[in-house]
């Protein structure tokens, strides 16, 4: 509070560079993935973006489909950041739904989990998600995973 910071902002901060030393210490990251919040490192350089290749998710196949947007990630100081292009998040969306419908499934063969919650949950995320790459006229979705708090956003790329 002596320098105008609010308490709780600076101890999310705190813990997400604490987490983040902890992950260079432990040789778990290179200082070269480590970039701040305008996308650089502290040299000055672009963080490059680490690729995943393929234009699909094993076992899934998404023919026909525009594969605008790219998939990777990049690492920040306060967490992830993850990129799904346009045939990763419609994979994603279509496992969600499977999902969804194989909980509801087990739950009318009166299989003993909470399978309607499990339900509910992974067909709401898949419709959010659905909903969220429209946004973005359908090239892909974005998802941040900051260490502290923990907690999920997604967007649209």
């Amino acid at each position: 509070e002596e320098i105008g910071v609010d308490p709780e902002i600076f101890a999310q901060l705190k813990a997400a560079l604490e987490h983040t030393n902890d992950l260079l210490i432990e040789r778990q990251i290179s200082i070269g993935e480590v970039a701040f919040s305008n996308n650089r490192n502290i040299f000055g350089r672009e963080v490059a973006l680490q690729r995943v290749d393929g234009n699909a998710i094993e076992g899934f196949s998404a023919p026909g489909l525009n594969c605008a947007g790219w998939t990777g990630y990049r690492r920040h100081w306060w967490g992830l950041q993850w990129y799904l292009d346009e045939c990763k998040t419609q994979a994603l969306i279509g496992a969600m739904g499977m999902g969804a419908s194989a909980a509801l499934i087990a739950s009318a063969m009166g299989i003993n989990i909470p399978s309607d919650i499990i339900a509910g949950v992974l067909g709401f995320g898949a419709g959010w998600l659905l909903t969220v790459d429209g946004w973005g006229s359908n090239h892909g979705i974005w998802i941040l995973q900051p260490y502290y708090p923990p907690a999920i956003w997604v967007g649209a790329q």
